[in-house]
């Protein structure tokens, strides 16, 4: 599975960045969301919670905007992510 994600991070639409668990706790841990952005500018946010909701309120896009903003600067850059990907699924093998 690891290896798949790696090699799925080859590709020029798809970015993969790992947050280090040596940072520590960060933005990233209050749960799970996606941000899409639609042709015309118009930006949807969909939140993980104790049940899933989707917006276009401005003011919640614009929280998720700079919570993932905050995780992306905590991340590895792209090819330091992939390089830490495929070592933990080396050692994943070797168990």
């Amino acid at each position: 599975m690891a290896a798949h994600v790696a090699e799925l991070s080859r590709r020029p639409y798809v970015v993969v960045q790992v947050v280090p668990s040596a940072k520590g706790a960060n933005a990233g841990l209050c749960g799970t969301f996606d941000l899409a952005t639609a042709p015309d500018g118009g930006t949807t946010l969909r939140m993980d919670g104790i049940e899933d909701q989707t917006t276009e309120n401005r003011l919640l896009v614009s929280k998720g905007v700079i919570l993932f903003d905050l995780i992306r600067g905590n991340a590895l850059p792209r090819d330091e992510s992939r390089s830490l990907i495929l070592e933990i699924a080396e050692q994943w093998k070797s168990r």
